[in-house]
């Protein structure tokens, strides 16, 4: 019950949240912690060696280097403090990009789904998604934009 309340409350706090403070912009987010967070996102099990990223009005830019010279080059549609899709113009890995967040989601979906099958009722409620259909790019996109709005 604790896990089922606290994952609403959650969701909940991510939906409410409102554009950020002007202070901090989105390339100071980028410089600070997103470039790696979506080079996480996309390879967890790569090194992330840095990023080179452009933000524009409607989008981000962003090539990731990683050691072993892979590279992933991505296009982060986003609007209003959201990001909603990701376009993956070039990658160098043998695995595709957000494999592993999909798959770690399947994962948890099953177990979460056998265990407490209403606590996947109420998250799909709230975030409007169905958890099951739900690609490693969105989740991702659903990280990106919480991480934003946190920072």
């Amino acid at each position: 019950m604790k896990l089922k309340t606290f994952l609403i409350g959650l969701f909940l706090i991510a939906l409410s949240v409102g554009e950020v403070s002007s202070q901090r912009t989105m390339s100071d987010f980028f410089y600070d912690e997103g470039a790696e967070l979506i080079a996480k996102l996309a390879h967890p099990t790569n090194t992330f060696s840095y990023a080179r990223y452009t933000v524009y009005k409607e989008y981000v830019h962003i090539k990731i280097f990683y050691e072993k010279d892979y590279t992933t080059e991505l296009r982060l549609y986003k609007d209003r403090g959201i990001f909603y899709s990701i376009s993956v113009i070039e990658d160098t890995d043998l695995i595709s990009p957000f494999f592993f967040i999909e798959l770690t989601k399947n994962i948890a979906y099953s177990l979460i789904r056998e265990a407490s099958p209403d606590l996947i009722s109420q998250i799909e409620s709230v975030i409007g998604k169905t958890l099951a259909d739900m690609t490693g790019r969105q989740l991702s996109c659903v990280a990106l934009t919480i991480a934003w709005w946190d920072y």
